[in-house]
């Protein structure tokens, strides 16, 4: 686990980023259920910020659909960042999502302004069909924190 403190300019990112992209999501119909809440926006842009800070990247900040599929690209690995504020925390994809869509899945807590990085997958090992499981929000690939791997092990 790696923690990473956002400074005061990519605290400032993350939120205008989670604002914009809360307003594409609305626009393009997606909501939560409820009044949506700006929180997992902010906390997803702070998540991204931080891999991307962790290996000296720059994060995509673009605002709209991300038809590709993942948030950053590491030694030519695609990494596709979620973030959670649950501790102990859980991995989850889509289950539309595909093998091809990103190389690997990275786990973020967010507690904003740090971010810990507690581990990742890599996504043949995440999208299998033992892995669906619905917490509460319909069926996802879901893995525990407990079965995610060190990043070192990930960039073998």
């Amino acid at each position: 686990m790696k923690k990473i403190t956002l400074n005061q300019t990519e605290m400032q990112m993350a939120t205008l980023n989670g604002m914009g992209r809360m307003v594409q999501n609305q626009i393009n119909g997606i909501s939560s259920q409820g009044r949506r809440k700006l929180d997992p926006d902010i906390n997803g842009a702070g998540g991204e910020i931080a891999v991307a800070k962790y290996f000296n990247r720059y994060p995509d900040l673009s605002i709209g659909p991300h038809r590709r599929g993942w948030d950053l690209e590491v030694n030519r690995r695609t990494i596709d960042v979620k973030t959670t504020t649950y501790q102990p925390g859980y991995l989850q994809a889509k289950i539309y999502k595909k093998i091809k869509d990103a190389d690997m899945y990275i786990l973020v807590h967010a507690a904003f302004p740090i971010f810990t990085i507690l581990g990742g997958v890599k996504s043949e090992e995440l999208m299998q069909e033992h892995n669906i499981k619905d917490m509460g929000y319909g069926p996802n690939y879901t893995l525990e924190q407990s079965q995610l791997h060190p990043l070192k092990e990930l960039f073998v």
